[in-house]
């Protein structure tokens, strides 16, 4: 049976220290191994403000990849920085005593021990900073000892890409998705290199060389209007400084890494020491010139701080970073190795570590591996291509993808590190307006399902007309602005679940929002403008015979092309402006509030049909469009009013419709397939069902089948699959804590047996810590005080 607590309640609950329980509990989630790994696919993440990096310990040397958000090359390839290899002479990891490598979670950094019998005790520490670019390495010892430093590349010149005839998403080309399946040869251009004094700089220089942005104009008939365009490849330059105390120079190398050629730049101490160092400084930046990168990466060296002092500041940073949010299950186990549900717990820390690596970056966090990727043969063995591959891109958004990085951010209150993704949409928007008016004449933002950074569609989405193969393929005479891949051509929605998450974001931290409102103004007034003009295109007429828009051709999730009124456009314009109308006078102007109240009445219903089961029983159901061509797709559209749009809840008279889909219309394929961005464990958490829930959180959120936990994937995309831990932290976050109106539901789909310690964020700048132990609530707190009244207790 439910109980529902009345808020006079909170008076009788248990008062407890907050701050020692949340810091053992994050502590216990530490990686621990305690032997060395095999090759890259054994990595270990540290990461802080846009940096990434892959930290192994392999045959008694020590090797971590680095990435940078934002650096992509002109072919629209996301770059990492390059590999860097240390070893010590007398060497501590070679025949070690003991060997220990640990992911200190809650200080940010990873620590790697040795005891020798010869050399006694060795302790390295890497870590990256979590308010400027740059990463650590420092080594002490009982011995002295010289550190050898190798920076490994393997774009040390350029290399051509031939005309490579692999259909789909298996060849090379899928990691430059804009020229996927586009038979012609490419040049993937080298890197730059230079030596002076005591720094070595490695860098790639987009400068003025023809990218993928120009490619996209060409292709798209956007010549003339290409002076007005936002261009994020021209002139971007990526890479950094290596500069560590009492380094020389020592001469090049050449070398194979998992299949992989690579040239090494070799450095060393010119004497030993029991304690030495390195660090490297990284840039992405638009500069106008290589002198003027260097120069940013010369402020970040030239810091008036010691090392203890800025390491002691990033200790900071994260314990201000656990005391804003955590989860917790099953803390006092007495077999965590076999509790799923702990290990769920863990899993869900640890990734949102990961999505914390990225909080100051140039651009989102990638759904497909972030800046955590590694080589891609250690993937699968048919990916034989270098470590910057990845599959479905580097500088092209996933939107329906990338949104389930950032939703979870808005309950665990990251609200800095949701801010890339916003940028996003707001450097781009000119783009996507442009286009709009230079292909239909109208206004607002056409905003396509794959696109690159610029806001344009990727090319080979928008289809090639000459040597392609599949959905790439454009007919001759196609409309000007259309894309040829049936599966997205008319998928514009996720513009409106962007706009209506920064509306959230709103209800959440109070934060201004202004200079994103052109944004959501223009991702609405597409679909008023465009559908206007496709039914007049169709009839003559601008709305149906009651005044209300007629999305046609609309895409419900990737589903059924050329569909009407897709469930998933009408519940994202009905919640955009719905929220839009409860902003306060000061936030929105009265032109577009004016403009959103004759709108909404325009918008169509969701559609719905009536569904007769085997006895001849009639239900509700909400379909997925007037055709409903589908039986249904995994994106499970059709539920979108229930999430992300909350438009449907149990407190609603027309959850019945949403459960009912789920009864009589989800087949079991898309009910249990976890894998990647399936949405199952977050519908299944707001449909109420407690126990499908938790089964599939425990899938959803187990250990990868790599030896580091939240390396999930490939499934659909890429390891690590950024979108697998993002959808499984939405549906823990929404177990434990659901909105409805004004209303704060806790443990509303939560099971009895498990044992809970959280602290999660709410609309209006509320916190709520709540402890659930054996069955019965320990502790509750609420900031502000004022948001008491508004808490619902539920569980069963």
């Amino acid at each position: 049976m439910k109980m529902r607590i009345l808020p006079i309640t909170f008076l009788m609950c248990m008062s407890m220290a907050i701050g020692a329980a949340q810091h053992h509990g994050i502590r216990q989630y530490n990686i621990v191994w305690d032997s060395q790994s095999k090759n890259s696919s054994e990595s270990m993440p540290v990461n802080g403000h846009s940096l990434g990096a892959n930290v192994w310990v392999e045959n008694g040397e020590i090797y971590f990849y680095a990435a940078q958000s934002g650096a992509f090359d002109e072919n629209n390839e996301s770059l990492k920085m390059g590999r860097f290899r240390v070893k010590l002479k007398p060497n501590p990891f070679n025949k070690e005593d003991k060997f220990q490598q640990e992911l200190k979670l809650k200080e940010g950094y990873i620590n790697i021990t040795s005891k020798h019998s010869e050399i006694g005790e060795t302790e390295v520490k890497i870590w990256v900073e979590a308010e400027r670019p740059v990463i650590h390495f420092e080594a002490e010892s009982d011995t002295k000892l010289i550190m050898k430093v190798s920076y490994e590349t393997w774009r040390a010149e350029d290399v051509l890409l031939d005309a490579e005839k692999v259909p789909g998403v298996r060849g090379r080309r899928a990691s430059l998705f804009d020229y996927d399946n586009y038979l012609v040869d490419l040049i993937k251009y080298g890197d730059h290199f230079s030596l002076e004094d005591d720094k070595f700089y490695f860098f790639h220089n987009n400068d003025d060389h023809f990218s993928a942005f120009d490619f996209a104009i060409e292709q798209q008939g956007l010549q003339d209007i290409k002076g007005e365009m936002y261009n994020p490849l021209k002139n971007l330059i990526s890479g950094g400084m290596l500069l560590g105390e009492n380094l020389q120079f020592v001469g090049n190398s050449n070398g194979f890494y998992s299949g992989t050629p690579y040239k090494s730049w070799n450095f060393e101490n010119a004497s030993s020491s029991k304690n030495t160092s390195f660090q490297v400084f990284a840039i992405v930046d638009h500069s106008k010139n290589v002198q003027e990168w260097k120069n940013e990466i010369h402020k970040l060296a030239d810091i008036d701080r010691t090392e203890e002092e800025i390491f002691k500041q990033n200790l900071e940073w994260w314990k201000s970073f656990w005391q804003r949010s955590f989860i917790i299950l099953n803390e006092q186990s007495t077999n965590k190795e076999t509790d799923k549900a702990w290990e769920a717990g863990r899993n869900y820390n640890l990734f949102r570590y990961q999505l914390g690596g990225n909080t100051y970056g140039l651009m989102p966090t990638k759904f497909n591996g972030g800046n955590l990727t590694f080589d891609p043969v250690l993937v699968d063995k048919n990916f034989n291509y270098d470590p910057d591959y990845r599959r479905w891109g580097g500088g092209s958004f996933t939107a329906q993808n990338q949104r389930l990085v950032y939703w979870p951010m808005l309950k665990s209150g990251d609200f800095e590190a949701i801010l890339p993704q916003f940028e996003f949409y707001r450097r781009a928007l000119s783009n996507a307006v442009n286009r709009t008016e230079h292909y239909w004449g109208h206004t607002g933002s056409s905003f396509t399902e794959q696109m690159q950074q610029s806001g344009l569609p990727i090319a080979s989405h928008y289809g090639f007309v000459h040597d392609a193969f599949w959905i790439t393929q454009r007919p001759l005479n196609y409309e000007e602005g259309k894309q040829s891949n049936r599966y997205v051509q008319t998928l514009f929605q996720t513009q409106l679940e962007f706009a209506f998450m920064i509306l959230e974001y709103y209800k959440y931290s109070g934060n201004d929002i202004s200079e994103y409102l052109p944004f959501i103004y223009n991702a609405v007034i597409f679909y008023d403008e465009h559908y206007q003009f496709r039914h007049r295109q169709e009839t003559g007429k601008a709305l149906d015979k009651n005044g209300k828009l007629v999305l046609y051709p609309t895409t419900p999730g990737e589903n059924s092309p050329n569909s009407t009124n897709a469930s998933d456009a009408i519940a994202g314009l009905t919640a955009v402006i719905q929220n839009s109308l409860e902003l306060p006078q000061k936030v929105l102007p009265d032109s577009i509030r004016n403009y959103f109240e004759d709108l909404k009445n325009r918008i169509p219903d969701l559609e719905k049909f009536v569904y007769t089961d085997d006895s001849g029983k009639e239900h509700t159901l909400l379909r997925e469009s007037k055709e409903d061509i589908a039986w249904h797709s995994g994106f499970m559209p059709s539920l979108y009013a229930l999430f992300p749009y909350r438009l449907i809840n149990s407190e609603t008279e027309d959850f019945e419709y949403a459960q009912n889909v789920w009864k009589y219309k989800m087949n079991e394929e898309n009910k249990n397939n976890y894998a990647s961005w399936r949405p199952g464990v977050f519908m299944g958490a707001n449909l109420l069902l407690t126990n499908y829930t938790k089964e599939q959180l425990l899938k959803k959120l187990g250990n990868s089948q790599r030896k580091y936990p939240t390396f999930w994937g490939p499934g659909h995309d890429w390891v690590p699959d950024h979108n697998w831990g993002g959808s499984g932290m939405i549906g823990l976050q929404d177990m434990l804590l659901q909105e409805k109106g004004e209303k704060i539901y806790l443990l509303p789909t939560w099971p009895k047996e498990w044992d809970v310690h959280f602290r999660l964020h709410a609309y209006k700048n509320t916190i709520i810590e709540l402890n659930y132990f054996n069955g019965q609530i320990q502790q509750l707190t609420v900031t502000p005080e004022s948001r008491k009244k508004d808490i619902i207790l539920e569980y069963k």
